[in-house]
């Protein structure tokens, strides 16, 4: 059997891996520090890609148009932090659309406990250094409608546990 982490609850998650929410308060080293500052150029383009992107019904805001906006920042970045130099060319790899597997996952199917492949595709996904060691060094984003973020927090958990 095969799960989805799409429509993955961060309780059937937590279940499923083994794992729990720490009662402890987030720590300091856990918030990193401010390591640059974005051009006003930069927000001058993310508000003309904003306007030529909306559309007049607020309520239909989509997947595609949280992704250009979310490349547009993560491009943006990418070009401040090679510019300072703190990452060099082969630093960082994104890639989108990304397939991740695990087994196996407790999963609970009309009362009975199973055993199941997870599986998901993440919106981008950036390795940072050697691929091999992604368990340390992997970002996974997923792009939500507007509205629908918090929907996306047991998918992204189970990302966070999955090699």
């Amino acid at each position: 059997m095969t799960v989805s982490c799409e429509g993955l609850l961060t309780p059937q998650v937590e279940f499923g891996f083994g794992i729990r929410r720490s009662p402890a308060p987030c720590q300091t080293w856990m918030v990193p520090p401010k390591l640059i500052t974005l051009p006003n150029t930069f927000f001058d383009d993310l508000d003309i890609t904003s306007e030529m992107v909306r559309t007049s019904n607020p309520s239909s805001r989509n997947e595609q148009q949280a992704r250009i906006l979310i490349t547009m920042l993560l491009t943006g970045v990418y070009k401040e932090l090679r510019r300072l130099p703190y990452v060099g060319p082969n630093d960082i790899r994104m890639f989108q659309e990304t397939t991740f597997k695990f087994y196996p996952m407790k999963f609970m199917d009309k009362r009975k406990v199973r055993q199941v492949h997870c599986v998901g595709r993440t919106d981008f996904s950036f390795y940072f250094g050697d691929h091999k060691a992604q368990a340390i060094n992997l970002v996974i984003i997923e792009a939500k409608p507007t509205g629908l973020c918090g929907t996306g927090e047991g998918q992204t958990l189970a990302y966070m546990v999955m090699e």
